[in-house]
């Protein structure tokens, strides 16, 4: 029987609407090959299918500020997840980071998500403080946005829970530069790879 746990945060209260209608899209992207783990999955990080952007337009290169949720941690069988995301006002998700945490698996994925509008050769970086800034290609885009993923080893989970700032830099389809972040990293304790891993 599948094992389904999660700790009470402000994403999991959200009321999102038609959540259903959009998690269909994201399937693909799924760590396991079961379509209604994955549906449970992206419920818990509040609508994270709702990522598609409208075409980019002068404004949208200096957006105004976004809100944070905080980090949300659950575990599904032997995997467990913690992330958040970053929004707008109008409660549309803009950035969403995940670690993924296998049990007995000493390797961590960080999984970031961007809109669409982003270009796909370009790649993302991730700056931590004043560090030198980690560069990935993106993966795959669908409707719900584009993804890169970051091997998160020990050193990279040691900057995190280290530095105080994380910033996110891409550019879009003009060649317009986008930069997402400058918020305080706040792990939960600190100590991802424990407080990850079921109990």
């Amino acid at each position: 029987m599948m094992r389904l746990t999660h700790s009470r945060t402000v994403a999991e209260r959200s009321n999102a609407p038609n959540v259903d209608k959009v998690c269909s899209p994201c399937l693909s992207s799924c760590p396991f090959g079961e379509a209604a783990v994955c549906c449970k999955v992206f419920r818990c990080f509040a609508t994270f299918c709702c990522l598609a952007a409208a075409p980019a337009t002068a404004e949208e290169a200096s957006p105004p500020a976004l809100t944070y949720s905080p980090w949300t941690k659950f575990c599904v069988n032997e995997t467990c997840f913690v992330g958040r995301d970053g929004r707008y006002a109008d409660c549309a998700p803009v950035v969403t980071a995940v670690f993924i945490e296998r049990n007995g698996d000493t390797q961590k994925t960080l999984h970031v998500t961007l809109p669409t509008r982003v270009s796909f050769e370009r790649g993302v970086r991730i700056i931590i403080d004043q560090s030198k800034p980690i560069e990935r290609p993106y993966v795959r885009c669908l409707a719900s946005g584009c993804m890169a993923h970051y091997d998160a080893g020990a050193e990279l989970i040691d900057q995190l829970k280290q530095g105080r700032m994380l910033v996110l830099e891409t550019v879009d389809k003009a060649n317009s530069p986008i930069r997402l972040g400058r918020e305080p990293i706040n792990l939960p304790d600190g100590r991802l790879a424990r407080s990850a891993m079921p109990r």
